[in-house]
């Protein structure tokens, strides 16, 4: 069969899927990376496996094409749900065992799987996206920005609570309307500060991005240090962490389509099927 989403290895073992049509079977195997020994399979019928996956403390994340992921016990290979959310960046934020808010459904978002107390998943509307730290670094098609998204997710809570609120106030008053209430007066100033509080809650939310800059390379990009490195057409770009600035840049031959750092060196690969290497004077 053939492996569709690549290879993960962690503490000797490795994860593959592998399969191409699902009414024939696609597996996903975790087997011992040094002689092979499987650990555990499991086989789906309804869904592909493709794309690169993820591992978080106890869990395998599966794309699955053009479906959402699927996630999969890293100790048994059983399934144990299926993602709802739809993304077109994913990638882990963390684990804490501890439930977290449900996510937006518009824009570029911090989402969260609803419902799930261990394991939490980012998605934003653009290329890439790599988390370090209380940081989130975003790749969209002409734009480098980066995210606090701790201060972001710290926000979003505030927002969902005081959105209650303001809900819970705007059906009060109605009621108090109805009623001919002497509290009207008092009730509507509450909905007009809960307004208010949205509105300010909103501007720091924006405020969470601390800088963006335009970025013309969104083949690639990895995180060295306080350095990103962007793969573009033709060249690869490093932008500083602390401002967005351009830190240095070099030709290649066609697409950087993969970077990787090893032994002081960048390596960077293209559609051309060329191979670079560069080592800092």
């Amino acid at each position: 069969w053939p492996l569709r989403t690549g290879i993960l290895v962690r503490d000797g073992i490795a994860y593959a899927g592998a399969g191409m049509f699902p009414s024939e079977g696609v597996h996903v195997v975790a087997f011992n990376a040094d002689d092979g020994k499987e650990k555990w399979r499991t086989t789906q019928t309804d869904l592909p496996a493709q794309g690169y996956m993820l591992l978080s403390k106890n869990r395998v994340y599966v794309p699955a094409g053009r479906n959402n992921p699927v996630v999969f016990d890293q100790a048994s290979g059983k399934i144990v749900h299926k993602v709802s959310a739809s993304a077109d960046a994913f990638t882990l934020i963390k684990w804490n065992e501890k439930p977290l808010p449900n996510p937006r459904q518009s824009g570029r978002i911090i989402g969260l799987v609803e419902g799930e107390k261990q394991d939490s998943y980012a998605t934003f509307t653009g290329n890439r996206m790599i988390v370090d730290g209380g940081r989130s670094y975003l790749q969209a098609h002409r734009e480098l920005s980066v995210l606090d998204r701790a201060r972001y997710l710290e926000l979003e809570r505030d927002l969902k609570v005081m959105a209650g609120k303001r809900e819970k106030l705007g059906k009060q008053l109605a009621q108090l309307r109805k009623q001919k209430s002497p509290e009207v007066p008092k009730v509507q100033e509450q909905l007009i500060a809960s307004g208010r509080a949205l509105d300010e809650i909103q501007a720091k939310i924006k405020g969470c991005v601390i800088w963006r800059t335009p970025c013309d390379q969104p083949h690639a990009l990895i995180l060295v240090g306080d350095t990103l490195f962007a793969g573009g057409n033709n060249e690869i770009v490093a932008y500083s962490t602390v401002d967005g600035r351009k830190s240095w840049s070099a030709s290649v031959k066609g697409v950087a389509l993969g970077i990787a750092v090893a032994h002081g060196r960048l390596l960077v690969s293209t559609d051309q099927g060329a191979i670079h290497c560069f080592i800092s004077k």
